[in-house]
């Protein structure tokens, strides 16, 4: 139809563009859910979903030149960059190895490459059929999958990450490869189409193996560069490793005040155990603690509830239901320990195994850090030596001072009792010791050694280790620990918080009479403490824990649960849900199929409209003298079977053919109108 075409071109570039344009929001609703979901950012990722769906009614046409774009561009990712960049030197303020500056640094970037994205769905070129710059919008689009990948560093997430980043690469393919509009076209890009394809595909499952691997392995590639660095080299541990130095505490305390552990409990979690060793060897400290798989309970004891695929683990035995409990959500900055207090007999968590050694210290196999982890402990419970263990715990370096021995003999003169001894400990470094946050160490010498004979500041790790040796050397079984102690209270929620801040190393000493006690020697200074923040820090603290709530309860359903849920539900309820959904749809669908059939009438000239009206008024008439036109029969064929069938009705069939004549036409005047107007029509 050649008078409608002209009308109708505007209207399929707009639906085109708007196509394209819907592709690039739902490759931004993408990452963002994977920033909520995974990286924990769902103020970002709110923010993003907002802007990214305003962007489809709100767009500008700001004619910049390439140059213009480029600068422009670059100045708004360097300014989204720039914090992130400023925190990740304020981390690690020495450089060491190149792994500890990797997640932040591609966690920056996706920060900055989604600024980018927005930035591109709100600049719109003139004449631009879909969207500027599609490609570039695909490539700053993987690399905020790729940073968001970094910040799942728990197993259990990968089957999650998979899903959303094949949902990413799905929408990528469509938004990243023209819109062909020809067969021809179509043709030559279907090869290309492919291969690009295939490469986004396999990149992906090689991402995807790698990241498997680096969590399921991360422990032992620790060791294996310990080994091949030597075990002086400051090497820079992820979390809590099962190889910690006496700085590895320290390098997390100095990062930023995040949080990294929320725990609601009746009463003040205080010291969370995550890692405990027994053996130390130039500034380094290792356990030769034998580890076995924790028991799954089958039956839950008495007063114990569980939540949907979480599985219940003995910790130590244990009769009965536990006295006390506590539940844990711990982040993805510590996938690979369970911080639990000292006497834990029970765990509840998602994962697909716990590991415990002999010293009571667990770690997961496959911990979802997204589902929090519920323990039962007796803080009254009197923990037994082990005797196969007491040779380690009494065990000090062949290389230890013997200033150190001669000062040890001195400090427990007269002292007989284990606790007497603690107490002579705790206030020997608390006299003559000054708590500072880092110690210079001169080339070549123990670190330990130097700490002990020449009292330089230090942190709390080396007053730890100190504490310990001391204690060895009275003939103490001690052993060291390292976790978090958790004393900040948010109003708001009732949790307790533990930042990065609150890392600390202690001692754990045993007492014939008490069992294991914690013995404290670092210097009040650098013990943490509770700290005050304002009313809206702890607002936004409760507002993400609720999200964090809500998520895991998605993501612990099931559908079996789901179906169990439905069958709760009264039939009546149901029943009017789901016809009240019903009439919802059919309403919606109504309206959507009423402003589709305005907007094409609207598209159609008022002259063209008036055709068809004539068109429908003819056909009817000529319906009832028994002549009924085929949809698929042209208009000249319809008048040619006019006069062969009913000859009396040629003049009906000279309409037709002047119809056809007027109506594809470069244009409908009045006067065509007039005519066919003019001419009688029977039973008019």
């Amino acid at each position: 139809m050649i008078a409608a075409s002209p009308q109708l071109v505007p209207e399929t570039r707009r639906g085109r563009r708007f196509y394209g344009r819907s592709l690039a929001v739902s490759l931004v609703l993408i990452e963002a859910a994977a920033y909520a979901f995974f990286a924990g950012k769902w103020p970002l990722g709110a923010a993003a979903s907002l802007l990214a769906v305003a962007s489809l009614v709100v767009g500008f046409n700001v004619p910049l030149s390439r140059k213009q774009t480029i600068a422009v561009l670059s100045a708004l990712g360097v300014a989204a960059s720039l914090p992130h960049v400023a925190g990740i030197y304020a981390r690690v303020p020495q450089p060491l190895i190149v792994w500890p500056w990797v997640a932040p640094l591609l966690l920056a970037a996706a920060d900055s490459a989604l600024a980018l994205q927005l930035c591109l769905l709100f600049y719109r070129p003139k004449n631009a059929q879909t969207l500027a710059h599609p490609k570039w919008f695909v490539l700053l689009g993987t690399l905020v999958m790729t940073g968001l990948g970094t910040a799942s560093a728990s197993p259990a997430y990968h089957a999650r990450y998979g899903a959303i980043a094949l949902a990413f690469v799905s929408a990528a393919l469509v938004l990243g490869f023209p819109l062909a509009s020809s067969r021809e076209a179509k043709a030559r890009v279907a090869v290309p189409r492919m291969l690009r394809g295939v490469f986004l595909v396999v990149a992906a499952c090689f991402a995807w193996t790698g990241a498997s691997l680096i969590s399921a392995y991360g422990n032992e590639l620790d060791a294996l560069l310990v080994r091949g660095l030597g075990e002086n080299y400051p090497l820079q541990t992820l979390g809590f490793s099962r190889n910690a130095s006496l700085n590895s505490v320290t390098r997390i305390r100095s990062q930023a005040d995040e949080v990294v552990l929320r725990v609601f409990s009746e009463s003040v979690p205080g010291y969370l155990r995550g890692c405990v060793y027994d053996t130390y060897s130039n500034g380094r400290w290792s356990s030769t603690a034998a580890e076995r798989s924790a028991e799954v309970e089958t039956v839950a004891s008495a007063g114990v509830r569980l939540r949907p695929d979480h599985r219940l683990f003995r910790i130590t035995p244990g009769k009965g239901g536990e006295p006390a409990s506590m539940q844990v959500w711990q982040t993805a900055a510590v996938p690979d320990t369970v911080f639990a207090p000292l006497g834990t007999s029970l765990i509840a968590a998602r994962a697909d195994g716990l590991v415990v050694n002999n010293y009571e210290a667990v770690r997961p196999e496959r911990l979802d850090v997204g589902q929090p982890v519920t323990l039962w402990f007796a803080p009254e419970s009197l923990s037994q030596l082990r005797t196969d263990d007491s040779g380690a715990l009494l065990q000090v370096p062949d290389n230890l001072a013997e200033g150190v021995r001669r000062a040890a003999q001195g400090l427990f003169q007269g002292k007989a009792a284990t606790l007497e001894k603690i107490a002579a400990v705790q206030s020997y470094f608390r006299a003559n010791y000054r708590y500072e946050l880092g110690i210079a160490i001169p080339a070549g010498a123990d670190p330990l050694n130097f700490f002990l004979l020449e009292r330089p500041p230090a942190h709390c790790e080396y007053f730890a280790a100190g504490a310990l040796m001391l204690l060895r050397l009275a003939g103490v079984p001690c052993r060291y620990v390292t976790g978090f102690v958790t004393l900040e209270r948010n109003p708001l929620n009732d949790a307790w918080i533990a930042r990065n801040k609150d890392a600390h190393a202690w001692v754990e000493a045993y007492d014939a009479g008490q069992g294991w006690v914690i013995v404290e020697a670092t210097p009040p200074a650098g013990v943490p403490c509770a700290e005050e923040h304002s009313r809206w820090h702890y607002a936004l603290e409760y507002a993400g824990q609720r999200w964090r709530e809500l998520r895991a309860a998605f993501a612990g359903l099931s559908v079996r649960s789901l179906l169990a849920l439905v069958k709760r539900v009264p039939a009546p309820v149901l029943c009017a849900f789901i016809a009240a959904m019903m009439v919802v749809c059919s309403v919606v669908f109504v309206q959507r199929r009423r402003r589709r059939n305005k907007r094409i009438v609207r598209s159609v000239p008022p002259q063209v409209r008036a055709l068809h009206r004539l068109l429908k008024q003819q056909d009817r008439v000529l319906r009832r003298a028994g002549l009924t036109r085929d949809p698929t029969e042209t208009l000249h064929h319809f008048a040619s079977r006019i006069e062969r069938e009913q000859p009396e009705l040629a003049m009906h069939a000279s309409w037709y053919r002047y119809y056809a004549g007027v109506r594809y036409a470069a244009e409908v005047n009045t006067g065509d109108l007039d005519v066919l107007r003019s001419i009688v029509i029977p039973g008019k």
